[in-house]
């Protein structure tokens, strides 16, 4: 007859191939177990708590009760012994945290137990099982991750803070959660004001009928840039550039710069560029003029010049339209230099000759019914300069002192002196 199998010897290797599985697993997870019997008062523990206690192994896992007691640092054991009498007699939850000294090196370790009472049909407790685990790696892990989330958290907070330009945080409505101290002075608002506060407040209604806020565009997670003229308390306005965008968490981040200078400085550039066109313009018409003066001044000197008899008034005209060519070849040589600026060479010159010219010039180019007076003597008084700068000046001077002196009695006269 065939040998029957002995069915005993493969459930052994397969009983201990799941112990070794078992132990090995809670290795792993750095986790033991333990039992408590009430009914012989004695404690069981598994390999690897036998471990994380630092205690050495004995065959039948027995741990004696007072040894494990003594482990937890001073400080835990009263928190131990509540948790464990509340368990076993309220049924309150055993979750506990707490420190070891380690017996086999003396390590202080982190370990997390849980446990939970047996009791028989009548109700009364007979057993406690529970787990304790080493977490002090984790743990420190942890608490590294918990700091450098805080360090960058501060980090933030003062870039946040210190920041150059003014930054608002605002939610879906559009209302400012949170602001910095640049966008307080930039606003002219205190914090309280401005934190509750819809940010398209801040805008007059004609600036935001002029450039519509795009409040949906930037919860869609587009990101906008759109300059503004930011309306502070005391009627004043900011001109600013706001830059907008979403954060995953909902909120929106909206940075405000002050453009003010920089566009005061723009238009500055665009008028002196104007300036520069207006002076090649001016400066080709101030060439043309000269040209046209030449032939004025050439024929004028050619009848001071000729043979032909002239009167004495003639020859006063003549020289009058010379003086004048003059004057006005030097008020285009002024423009030349106001469009082409250069150094201008001053020169020495009697005062008196030039009020001289600028009466004559006065009493036959305005009104005869006010006296113009000429009072200077020559030879007195000389000054260093541009003689037709001084005469332009002079003649403004006399044509507004005229012009008041018949405003104030047109038919009455009177009269201007120098």
């Amino acid at each position: 007859m065939a040998a029957v199998p002995d069915d005993s010897r493969f459930d052994n290797v397969s009983s201990e191939r799941n112990e070794a599985r078992f132990r090995l697993s809670q290795s792993v997870a750095q986790i033991g177990n333990w039992e408590i019997d009430f009914r012989t008062s004695r404690m069981w523990a598994s390999e690897e708590a036998f471990r994380i206690y630092g205690l050495p192994i004995n065959p039948d896992h027995n741990l004696p009760l007072d040894e494990a007691q003594v482990r937890p640092l001073p400080e835990h054991r009263a928190l131990l012994d509540r948790a464990l009498e509340e368990l076993i007699t309220q049924g309150k939850p055993y979750d506990l945290r707490f420190r070891i000294r380690r017996a086999n090196d003396g390590a202080i370790r982190l370990v997390h137990s849980l446990a939970q009472v047996v009791r028989d049909p009548g109700g009364h407790p007979i057993l406690v099982a529970g787990t304790v685990q080493d977490i002090t790696e984790r743990e420190d892990r942890h608490q590294r991750m918990v700091d450098a989330l805080a360090a960058s958290e501060e980090r933030a907070r003062r870039a946040f803070e210190g920041a150059a330009d003014a930054i608002v945080i605002f939610d879906g409505t559009g209302t400012i959660v949170q602001a910095n101290e640049r966008a307080v002075l930039l606003s002219g608002r205190p914090l309280d004001d401005l934190v509750g506060r819809d940010m398209r407040s801040l805008f007059s209604e004609a600036e935001a009928r002029v450039r519509p806020f795009h409040l949906q565009e930037v919860l869609a997670g587009e990101a906008t840039v759109v300059e503004r003229n930011l309306v502070r308390p005391d009627g004043s306005t900011v001109t600013i550039e706001v830059h907008a965008r979403r954060f995953a968490d909902g909120l929106a981040q909206a940075i405000a710069r002050d453009v003010t200078e920089r566009r005061r400085l723009e238009e500055q550039l665009q008028l002196s560029q104007r300036m520069d066109s207006l002076g090649t313009l001016a400066a080709g018409i101030a060439h043309d003029f000269n040209n046209i003066l030449v032939g004025i001044m050439g024929f004028a000197e050619l009848l001071a010049s000729g043979e032909a008899g002239l009167t004495p008034d003639q020859r006063d005209s003549v020289e009058n339209i010379l003086r004048a060519s003059r004057r006005a070849a030097d008020l285009i040589r002024g423009i030349h230099e106001l469009a082409r600026p250069c150094l201008q060479q001053g020169e020495s010159f009697d005062l008196a000759p030039v009020v001289t010219e600028v009466c004559g010039v006065l009493r036959e180019t305005t009104e005869r019914i006010v006296t113009k007076e000429d009072r200077l003597v020559r030879g007195l008084y000389f000054l260093h300069g541009s003689s037709s700068d001084l005469y332009h000046a002079l003649m403004n001077l006399g044509l507004n002192a005229v012009q008041a002196v018949l405003e104030r009695d047109p038919h009455g006269g009177g009269w201007v002196r120098f």
